[in-house]
């Protein structure tokens, strides 16, 4: 998860991955303050029953597609 963290403090980011076994955590700071209805923080699972190996191998690049734009902006 290293690389990750790099990437987002690259970017300037406030958030944190952390990684076990077959999820990955990633925490931010909000943008907003509230009641604490939506918790600051994403779990991503990979994995499945069956998955064996992958057939192609594929970088993915989550963080830098925001590159450039503004909060706000229309998509």
């Amino acid at each position: 998860m290293s690389v990750s963290n790099e990437r987002l403090q690259d970017d300037k980011l406030s958030a944190k991955v952390d990684a076990k076994d077959d999820k990955m955590l990633v925490t931010y700071d909000p943008l907003e303050t509230g009641r604490g209805y939506v918790s600051p923080a994403v779990m991503l699972e990979f994995g499945a029953r069956s998955t064996g190996d992958p057939l192609l191998y594929r970088s993915t690049n989550f963080v830098g597609s925001n590159r450039g734009r503004r909060r706000g902006a229309a998509e």
